[in-house]
This record gives C-alpha cells, sequence and structure tokens, in this order.
C-alpha cells in the first residue's frame, strides 16, 4: 500500500513539473514571437537622398536639350520657367522636367519641352493665358544658384513632410519663375493634397523661405542688400 501510494504521488509529480515546463515554454514562445516596432519615419527616401551633383548634372545636360530645341522654334527663345513634377512616391530619383521659353516673335504662346528620364520629350506651344499666364520673366542666369533638390528639401524641413505624413496621396511639383513678388527668381514648391495643399516659396539665390508678399520668412532677409560672392551661375 505504501508502494503505491508512493508511486501515485511521483506521478502526480511529475505531470506537474511537465505541465509547468510547457507552460513556461509558451510563454517564452509568446514573449519571442511579439514583433519588434521598427521606427522609419527617419528612412529618407531615393529622390531626396541623391548628390547635388547628380542633379545638377542632370539639369544642365537636360537644359542645353531644351535650349537647342527652343532655337529650332524661334531664335531669339528664352527660358522663363522651368517645372519639375517629383515622383509620387520619392523612390524614383528622375523627375519629370518642362522647361518653358518666350519669344519676342511669339508673345501669345508660351513653347514647352518636356523631358522623361529616359531622354525623350514632347513638345507643345500653350497659350500664355492658357499656362502661367503674361508676367514671366527671362530667368536671370546669374540668380540660379539652387538646384531643385535643394529647394525641395528646404521645403521638406519647413512643413513638407509632415504635410506627406498627413497626404500619403500628395503630388508634390516645383516651379522656378523671374515673377512677383519682387520680380524675384523664385522656386515654388507645392503639395497638392486631395483636400489641401501646401506651398513654399524659396529665393533660387540664397534659399531664403519668402511668403507670397515677398518678405523673408527666414534664411538672408533680403538677397538685394546682402549679395553673395559673384559666382558662376549654376547652370
Amino acid at each position: 500500500m505504501y508502494n503505491e501510494s508512493m508511486k501515485k504521488i511521483s506521478f502526480i509529480f511529475i505531470i506537474l513539473v511537465a505541465a509547468l515546463a510547457l507552460f513556461t515554454s509558451g510563454c517564452s514562445l509568446k514573449q519571442k514571437a511579439t514583433p519588434t516596432t521598427t521606427n522609419t519615419s527617419a528612412a529618407i527616401p531615393p529622390f531626396l537622398s541623391q548628390t547635388n551633383d547628380t542633379v545638377q548634372t542632370r539639369t544642365s545636360n537636360n537644359l542645353a536639350i531644351a535650349k537647342a530645341k527652343a532655337a529650332e522654334w524661334k531664335n531669339d527663345a528664352v527660358l522663363t520657367a522651368y517645372n519639375v513634377k517629383v515622383p509620387a512616391d520619392l523612390t524614383s530619383i528622375d523627375p519629370e522636367e518642362t522647361f518653358i521659353f518666350g519669344s519676342t516673335q511669339d508673345t501669345f504662346n508660351w513653347w514647352t519641352i518636356s523631358i522623361s528620364a529616359d531622354g525623350s520629350f514632347i513638345r507643345a506651344l500653350i497659350p500664355r493665358q492658357d499656362y502661367l499666364g503674361n508676367e514671366l520673366q527671362p530667368i536671370t542666369q546669374t540668380a540660379w544658384q539652387k538646384t531643385y533638390l535643394e529647394a525641395l528639401n528646404t521645403a521638406e524641413a519647413n512643413g513638407g513632410l509632415t504635410f506627406r505624413a498627413q497626404n500619403p496621396e500628395a503630388q508634390i511639383s516645383l516651379i522656378l519663375e523671374q515673377a512677383q513678388p519682387n520680380n524675384f527668381l523664385w522656386w515654388v514648391v507645392t503639395y497638392q493634397g486631395a483636400n489641401n495643399s501646401l506651398k513654399v516659396r524659396i529665393s533660387a539665390r540664397d534659399g531664403g523661405i519668402y511668403d507670397d508678399f515677398g518678405s523673408p520668412i527666414s534664411g538672408i532677409s533680403d538677397p538685394t542688400s546682402s549679395p553673395l560672392p559673384a559666382t558662376s551661375p549654376a547652370f
């Protein structure tokens, strides 16, 4: 009888130990299976992480093509604006670039050439009243010191990144134009969401941020009173 009781107690003890081991193992597996959350908010997309030299070379090459084709249209054609359409997800480094030219021989139209990453292009004549209006002036080459990448990174640091996070469907475009206010050469970066938008106005000369009345928000207070050292145009 004593031996039988001891056997029963030993058997129960073994069952309890096994159950405890299974429970501990299960908890351990659950802990290991818990996914680790990785913060990817700081990841810089490829479009923004490319080098400024790469962007400057691309723009210079495409501008040379655009000028040559514009001269075939009118021999006095001058660059009056430059539009950059940024890839929506910023994973590609190649934008679509559109160069806009004007001529005293045709005051009704703008002549445009859109150049894709593969080198293909489309040329078009567009009535000025339908596209950008009549007030554009020829771009001052010496004032073009900031690339579209520099302008976009400035915009990202001043509301653009937050806007994209809140509006993941947003489309981004930049236009370089010599226009009011102050007849400066401006980069205007536009984030267009489904129901709202953000616009950041940046001096193409010094990178300062301005409001739509030409008053400085940050950067050099007045590029005309604080001139940069004499340099060659960036493009």
